[in-house]
């Protein structure tokens, strides 16, 4: 899982302009499965699916101890626990 640092000139563009139109988020998340194994390929999805499916609760944790009023709230929410 990879965090990405979404600032500066992102946020001078207006969203209609161009094909990103995410202009008001601070950070992207990734989940990449890679794996070299051709037969393998139904099962790097569902690892993610799985991944995200365990983080989930802990950031419901971090989201109800740092902003339990949902102040950040905008785009895909992370509902408090």
């Amino acid at each position: 899982m990879h965090l990405y640092p979404i600032g500066g000139a992102v946020h001078d563009v207006d969203r209609e302009h161009t094909a990103f139109s995410y202009r008001d988020v601070h950070w992207s998340m990734v989940i990449a499965g890679i794996d070299p194994e051709p037969d393998r390929r139904n099962v790097v999805p569902d690892w993610a699916r799985s991944y995200w499916q365990d983080i989930h609760p802990r950031l419901r944790e971090v989201k109800a101890k740092y902003d339990p009023s949902s102040f950040f709230r905008i785009n895909q929410n992370i509902e408090p626990a």
